[in-house]
């Protein structure tokens, strides 16, 4: 809102807009979430071979509906009374959410920077219309200045 307010003001003065997607980024280069040490299958499911009818021996039903859970439990946690964090919250995303983080301050700092340089070339663009002679201005603002401070004691003792 704030930046539609100053561009309005901007584009009535005459001056040139700050482009919508300048400095445009993307965040594709981050790095990607890796599962490899999330569920070890090995010690989830015990070896044995599942058959469906004839338990003895293999993996009933039950069992295979067990380790999933297992699984689900060690990727995201698990709530409820015992509430757990998971594989996916404690090690895999911060370093992702860190890098989010970082990348979005960078667009920030870069948006707000080619905000300013607009805002600045517009002010000395908007000031060069108004003010031909920037140097000779300011010669004569300071001889003002100097005139009033001396004229100052006078105007105290009246």
């Amino acid at each position: 809102k704030r930046m539609a307010e100053i561009q309005n003001t901007i584009q009535a003065c005459g001056g040139d807009l700050v482009s919508a997607d300048v400095e445009k980024q993307c965040y594709d280069d981050l790095d990607p979430i890796t599962l490899s040490g999330a569920v070890n299958l090995d010690t989830l499911v015990p070896h044995r071979l599942y058959i469906p009818i004839i338990h003895r021996g293999g993996h009933s039903s039950d069992d295979l509906i067990q380790y999933l859970r297992s699984a689900a439990t060690n990727l995201i946690g698990q709530h409820g009374d015992a509430p757990s964090a998971g594989y996916i919250g404690t090690f895999a995303l911060p370093p992702l959410l860190e890098q989010l983080e970082a990348k979005t301050r960078s667009i920030i700092e870069g948006y707000a920077n080619s905000c300013r340089q607009t805002l600045e070339a517009n002010e000395h663009a908007l000031l060069a219309r108004i003010i031909p002679d920037v140097k000779r201005f300011g010669e004569e603002s300071q001889m003002i200045d100097d005139l009033q401070a001396e004229l100052q004691p006078l105007k105290s003792q009246s």
